[in-house]
Formats: C-alpha cells, sequence, structure tokens
C-alpha cells in the first residue's frame, strides 16, 4: 500500500508545475522520442528515502512511466551510484522529472543528515546509554508525514507527529497557566491516561519545579553542557525514571557536545527546518 502522503505530495507538486503545459516537451515530442530511458543518479554520498515516491509515480494513470529500484528505504549509497532506472514516455519522464527531483532530494536530505548525526553518536563508545536523535514539529504545513518518515529512514524518532501525539508544556503554556505546577494539574485533568508529560524549563527553579510535579519528561532548553551535566545529576538522583531531553541549536557541528551521560534525548529543529536536499540528477539515456 502506498503511503497517502507521497501520492498527494506528487500530484501537488505536478500540478503546480502545470506539467500539462510543459511547451518544451511538447515542441521535442517526435515519433523517434516517443520513449524514452532515464536513471537517477546520486552526485554525492546519501540515505535513500523514497520507494514509496516510486510507487506513486508508477500509480499515475495518466503517465505512462515505469520507475524502479533495487535501494531500499534506510540504505547508504555513494555518490555515483544509479538509484532509480525510468522507462516511458519522453514527455511522460521530461514532464515528472523536476517534481520527481524535488521530493527525492529534500527526502534525502533529511534522512542523510538524521544519519550523519546518529553516526556521531555512535562513535560516543564511552556512553553507557545512546541518546535518541528526534526531529520537532518545525516543518512546513503538508511536508509533516514526508519528514517524519524521512527522519527514520536516517534511523532518528519523531517527538511528537502533532499536537495529538503528546503534552508538551512550554514557556508560554507555563506563563497561561500561573506556573508549573498548575500546568501540570491542569493537563493531568484533561488528557487521556496514556499520553505523558513533559515540561520545557529553562532554569534549575523550574527543573525542582518539574520534580515536585512529578512529569516523565523534562526537557532541557537551550542549557549550556556545563548546566546540562548538573541538570541531568539532579534528575536522575530525585526522580531516576525522569527522561531527559536537550534542546536548542544542536548540530552536526556541535553534537559532540551534547552527547552526556543520562541525556535520553536530542532534539534538533535543524533536520526539518532547514536542511540541505541532497544533490541527485535525472539523466536520459542517448539515443
Amino acid at each position: 500500500m502506498i503511503p497517502l502522503f507521497w501520492t498527494e505530495l506528487l500530484t501537488r507538486a505536478l500540478r503546480d508545475d502545470r506539467v500539462d503545459q510543459d511547451w518544451t516537451s511538447r515542441a521535442i515530442e517526435s515519433p523517434k522520442a516517443k520513449r524514452a530511458k532515464a536513471k537517477i543518479v546520486a552526485k554525492e554520498d546519501g540515505v535513500w528515502a523514497c520507494s514509496g515516491l516510486l510507487a506513486a509515480a508508477n500509480s499515475l494513470n495518466e503517465f505512462e512511466v515505469s520507475l524502479k529500484s533495487n535501494t531500499k528505504d534506510g540504505s547508504s549509497f555513494k555518490k555515483g551510484s544509479q538509484l532509480v532506472r525510468l522507462e516511458g514516455g519522453a514527455r511522460d519522464l521530461l514532464a515528472l522529472e523536476r517534481s520527481i527531483l524535488n521530493l527525492a532530494a529534500y527526502t534525502c536530505g533529511i534522512a542523510t543528515q538524521t544519519y550523519r548525526l546518529i553516526s556521531i553518536v555512535n562513535k560516543r563508545k564511552s556512553l553507557r546509554t545512546k541518546p535518541r536523535i528526534v526531529s520537532t514539529r518545525k516543518i512546513l504545513p503538508g511536508f509533516h508525514e514526508l519528514a517524519i518518515h524521512a527522519v527514520e529512514c536516517g534511523g532518528g524518532f519523531c517527538h511528537r507527529a502533532d499536537l495529538a501525539g503528546g503534552i508538551l508544556i512550554k514557556e508560554n503554556h507555563i506563563r497561561a497557566a500561573g506556573g508549573i505546577a498548575h500546568a501540570v494539574k491542569l493537563c493531568r485533568k484533561k488528557s487521556p491516561h496514556l499520553l505523558k508529560i513533559e515540561v520545557e524549563v529553562e532554569n534549575f527553579k523550574q527543573i525542582e519545579e518539574a520534580l515536585e510535579a512529578q512529569v516523565d519528561v523534562i526537557m532541557l532548553d537551550n542549557f549550556k553542557p556545563e548546566q546540562i551535566k548538573r541538570a541531568t545529576s539532579l534528575i536522575k538522583s530525585k526522580d531516576p525514571r525522569c527522561l531527559i531531553e536537550v534542546s536548542g541549536g544542536i548540530s552536526e557541528k556541535n553534537l559532540s557536545k551534547f552527547l552526556i551521560e543520562g541525556v535520553d534525548i536530542l532534539s534538533v529543529g535543524s533536520l526539518t527546518h532547514s536542511v540541505r536536499s541532497l544533490d541527485l540528477s535525472m539523466q536520459f539515456e542517448e539515443r
């Protein structure tokens, strides 16, 4: 079964690109050029995450195309690898080219960057417990499922798929409720019993308040590494079951500084809000 988000995004991309008004492809169409073969090639190392995209393209009734790949989602590849083989009407392949490449490059970009971060975590042999790398909800509307899929293909996890996926009490919630204790009390009263409660804290006073409220997860927002070490020691000594999340400005360049014993989760917003698309190219076979 093809995940719906692939079909919806590809259809929207083709509509936005006005493929029915592709005058360039119309102009070059001739009996000689009616059938064509092409390939999608990687111009840099990466991680594949687009099997569903190919299935969605193959299911388009108005296009006479066949896209095949032996690369599975989550598999790494090297620069120069042939990732996809394409065959069909020349005009159809040309019409699909940019939409396919845009979606594939974005998705593989997220998967690849996630994989790089996890590789850094796994190289830190001294850590008894490896923290999860998780994405955030900083994703453009309409791309949530695609971005989460890409993060998972890279070996990461999603923090919350949406607002219904968990209780996260942040700075403005705390202000609106009049404090952490009252915010937690209100959420426990209203929310489904299976949802965990997480509180974002900005200082040690708020850590004490969150511990007093017996929350399930404490997010250390924009804490420096030395502060994280102190906070982790404090939290684990008072409530060993409480998970610790670290967030704020984490990137591939500084990730190693945040690999601190006791940290369970590292949330990285840049995985989805400012990731670089992977460099992929579609190349037609010469006739």
